[in-house]
Parts: C-alpha cells; structure tokens; sequence
C-alpha cells in the first residue's frame, strides 16, 4: 500500500509538536524537514537533543521521511569539504531517524562529464556510510529536459543502495511527454514521488483552496491530466513506495490555514493512487476470466 507524506520544504514550518499535530489531523504518515541553522533539525543539535527529535517522531506515530539540504554534489570545487558536509548531514540523519537525505544536483549536466563526473565520485564516496547509516541519499531530478534520463544513468553508473532519487514529476519535463517511459527509467532508483500544487494557495490565514486545485472537486478527474498518468503509472507498475505532497506558494498560509489544504492534497492523493489500484485490480480479474474459459 502507498504511503503518503507532505514536506515543508518551501513553507515556513511550524514548530516541531505542532507539523505531528498536522500530519496526524491530516492523516499523513511522513514528514519531511528541512535541515539547516535555525530550523527543528541542524548540525549543531546535540545527541540528547536529536534522539528527543526521533523519540518524538515515534510517539507520534509520524515517520521522519527525510531530511532537505542545499548540499549541491555538482558544485565546483574540491570535494574535501563537501563530502565532510555529506557525511554530517547523514549522521544527523541517522540519529533523528531519517531514512532520506535530500542534495541537490544544480548543475546543467548530470550525465558522463562535467558537473555529472564530480557527482558520480562524491556519491561514491558516501554511498557506503549512508548504507552502514541507514539512511539513501537522494538525488532530485532537475528543471531540464530528459532530466529522468541523466539521473537514472548517473545513479546506474555508481549502483550503490545507499543512493538513490526522487521524482519531481511536475517539474522534470520530458521528451514527448512520456511519463510512462520516464517512470521505468527511474523506477529501481526511486526513493519517492514528489507531487506539488503550483497553483498559489489562499492568502493567509484564510485557510482555503483555490476553486480547481486538487481536492477541491470529488469528481476523480480533478488535477492536471499529466500528473494523474505520472501517478497510475507508478502504481500500475507496482509501486508501492512514498508520495510526498509539496505546496509551491509564493503567500503560504499560517500553520493553522493549512490544515485544510494540507488535508484536500492528501485527499487528491489517495483518490489518484486508489483508482488506479482499482483498475488494476478489475484488468487481472478480467486477465483470470479469461484464462479460465
């Protein structure tokens, strides 16, 4: 069964008992944090300090799905500091309970030269730890064409469990539009499916979704087309991993205000999932009739 998560990542999050309150209301199972100075979960917590974190997790039946870094493996440079920035993030993650680490790949090229090369050798150099760690590195696809295409390759160039990739299926445009194709490309490397809502939300405080955005409509057609074949293709071929939901809203609501919204995303998001699994359930069904006649 497909579980489903929301990230913080571009709102201001609330404090910590606060997003479990959320999640548990809303009735997502993961949470996704931001890591860096001034948020919940950064490099200077001490051990009591991050175990309180994972402690809190657990009772709150939440998991911890990740941790969101600006660590850009394409960068230039030596890689000395990076990999050092690398190896603390996942320490961080393992002790707070973490089972994805976010980086980013904000290079142009991701494939067998450049920017791709560098990445490929301080993956390598990590994909051990985070192993040993418990935890997977996970490499977004990017805004550029046929970005599916240079991840996959470049995380079947080091084939290491403890890297892997997330989806952005919005924003990862594809050659022909074709997701399907995209979905295999990527499917044994995937950690999970980011889906987001584009579309700005409510100001804030109000609390409410904009007419169109998903969850607004019970009818299951509602949502971009695009992203609904993204989705029943992943879970037509078996996926049965994490959906992440993420608002990119340039007037985000109060914590308070987003609870409805919050709730609508998750809402769209099972009734997407659901359907398919449905009309995959009446094809092998229909495939038994068959065969027995």
């Amino acid at each position: 069964m497909n579980m489903f998560g929301f990230s913080v990542v571009d709102l201001p999050a609330p404090p910590l008992e606060r997003l479990l309150e959320l999640a548990q209301e809303t009735g997502y199972r993961g949470l996704e944090l931001r890591s860096g100075p001034g948020e919940t979960v950064h490099l200077g917590l001490d051990r009591a300090e991050r175990q309180q974190i994972a402690v809190a997790f657990d009772r709150a039946g939440v998991s911890l799905l990740g941790l969101v870094t600006s660590l850009d493996v394409t960068a230039p440079g030596e890689d000395g500091q990076l990999l050092a920035e690398l190896r603390r993030h996942i320490w961080l993650a393992a002790d707070v309970g973490a089972r994805y680490l976010r980086v980013l790949p904000c290079g142009a090229d991701t494939g067998g030269s450049g920017s791709g090369v560098r990445a490929e050798r301080r993956l390598r150099a990590v994909a051990s730890l985070a192993a040993t760690c418990g935890v997977r590195i996970l490499l977004q696809t990017q805004d550029a064409q046929d970005s599916v295409g240079r991840v996959a390759g470049l995380l079947d160039r080091i084939g290491a469990a403890g890297v892997g990739a997330y989806w952005d299926v919005q924003g990862t445009p594809e050659p022909g539009g074709d997701l399907p194709r995209a979905y295999a490309r990527l499917a044994s490397h995937l950690g999970f499916i980011q889906v987001h809502d584009v579309r700005e939300l409510a100001p804030a405080g109000e609390g409410t979704v904009p007419d169109g955005a998903p969850g607004r409509t019970p009818d299951d057609a509602a949502g971009p087309p695009e992203l609904r074949t993204a989705l029943r293709t992943a879970v037509d071929n078996g996926y049965d991993g994490w959906f992440v939901w993420k608002y990119d809203a340039r007037r985000p609501p109060q914590p308070d205000g987003f609870a409805p919204a919050l709730a609508a995303g998750r809402d769209w998001l099972e009734r997407t999932t659901c359907a398919s699994r449905s009309g995959r359930a009446r094809r092998r069904a229909e495939v038994g009739a068959d065969t027995r006649h």
